[in-house]
């Protein structure tokens, strides 16, 4: 193992014992950088793990919110929920560890990948029930069943699984990945050769979810402006559940916007130059941020939005199923 000391940070590279493993910038504990981002992950980790087990215990418990609408919502609040209680405390493992071991920065990449990869395919189905919801309205309803509920469910688990195990077999020679680490461990494109195939199965992946979001929100608008102002103004229901999910989506792809742009300049200058060690300036550590801090941004926009949830969210304690008896 290698080590160069720098005034706050460590440049460290254990090749030796792991081939091809990692070569990272570590940041020292005074380091303002590892403050800004402990404190971000520790403060983002209790929001998300609170915030979405409340408001999964108040959608179970309310009659009146088991839609598909809010199935939908409740799948992303599982995702929400599971990286809260898994990635963020696994980033913080990964940014205090002195000497960062090679499993944990496979298992702290593999659930990262995996979850961030399901959350953004959870948008992109709730962001299509909205546009199914609004361009066929009257057989909205009989067209959506459970058994279709949870084929979509697993649809958004299944895919971002394959995925995030692809790095974990192997076989980054032939391109199929391997977890580094710049802020967390994950996919890197300072690596172009290990993650050859993998960075373009995730390119595609992430344009696909971007473009089916962006076309859902597009047909929404389109058809509310021209068709059917009125209608969505009288369902109140209806209206406030396309303002809700048109607020998750875009606070996410704002949060998500720099890290993607950091990942675009990555790809495009290390396929056209040798890679090299990506620096992680302030730009680069409050990108990850952003881009982590979805899991805690969600469940406060859908409780404030949500007049049911709304309503109990600033009591104290967790509802209690009587609270809701008699409710439809």
């Amino acid at each position: 193992m290698a080590t160069i000391t720098t005034q706050n940070s460590t440049w460290t590279s254990n090749a030796s014992k792991e081939p091809g493993f990692i070569t990272w910038e570590r940041l020292s504990p005074n380091d303002p950088r590892f403050i800004l981002a402990v404190t971000s992950c520790s403060f983002i980790c209790f929001i998300a793990i609170f915030g979405n087990l409340r408001n999964l215990i108040m959608i179970y418990n309310c009659r009146r919110l088991h839609d598909m609408n809010n199935l939908c919502i409740c799948n992303l609040a599982v995702v929400d929920f599971l990286t809260g209680l898994i990635v963020l405390p696994l980033g913080i493992s990964t940014l205090a560890a002195k000497t960062l071991g090679y499993l944990l920065c496979q298992i702290q990449g593999f659930f990262t990948l995996l979850l961030y990869l399901s959350s953004l395919a959870a948008t992109s189905i709730i962001s299509v029930d909205r546009c199914s919801a609004v361009v066929n309205p009257f057989g909205y309803k009989s067209h959506i069943t459970v058994s279709k509920c949870a084929f979509i469910a697993t649809f958004t688990w299944f895919i971002p699984s394959i995925i995030s195990i692809l790095p974990l077999l192997g076989f980054e020679r032939i391109g199929l990945g391997k977890f580094y680490v710049l802020l967390i461990c994950g996919i890197s494109f300072d690596h172009p050769i290990e993650n050859f195939i993998v960075s373009w199965i995730l390119t595609i992946f992430l344009v696909v979810n971007i473009v089916t979001i962006c076309m859902s929100y597009l047909v929404i608008f389109t058809v509310a402006y021209r068709k059917t102002v009125q209608d969505l103004t009288r369902n109140s229901k209806l209206s406030r559940s396309i303002r809700t999910t048109g607020l998750i989506v875009g606070t996410n792809f704002l949060f998500w916007l720099p890290y993607i742009v950091l990942n675009v300049q990555d790809f495009v200058y290390n396929t056209s130059v040798p890679p090299v060690p990506t620096t992680l300036n302030y730009f680069t550590t409050i990108a990850c941020l952003m881009a982590l801090s979805s899991p805690a941004i969600n469940p406060i926009i859908y409780a404030a939005t949500s007049k049911h949830l709304r309503k109990r969210f600033t009591r104290v304690g967790i509802p209690s199923q009587s609270t809701y008896v008699g409710r439809k």
